[in-house]
């Protein structure tokens, strides 16, 4: 396993989308140490994301969420509620 420090959820704007924001707007995230067991972080707390939440950076958004530390092998996350058509890319910060 690895320390996981943080995970981004970024999504990338549609030129067509007259300044309508698309991003996910709820999710959970689930992890295995071992590659094939997975278990739900926090119990499978769904994490809320408002558009005041999101950083901007030309057509794209993100979001940031600090994982303290986690030390895990595989990491999924599972989009729950989200407004528009976001398209998601999902970074990680670790050790």
């Amino acid at each position: 396993p690895t320390k996981i420090n943080s995970i981004n959820l970024t999504h990338q704007q549609n030129k067509a989308s007259n300044g309508l924001a698309s991003y996910v707007s709820e999710f959970y995230i689930a992890f295995s140490q071992t590659g094939r067991n997975f278990e739900c972080y926090k119990n499978c707390s769904k994490f809320q994301v408002n558009q005041k939440d999101l950083t901007s950076k030309g057509l794209y958004q993100s979001y940031r969420l600090d994982l303290g530390n986690l030390q895990a092998k595989n990491i999924r996350v599972y989009p729950t509620k989200w407004v528009g058509t976001p398209k998601l890319s999902v970074f990680f910060d670790y050790n």
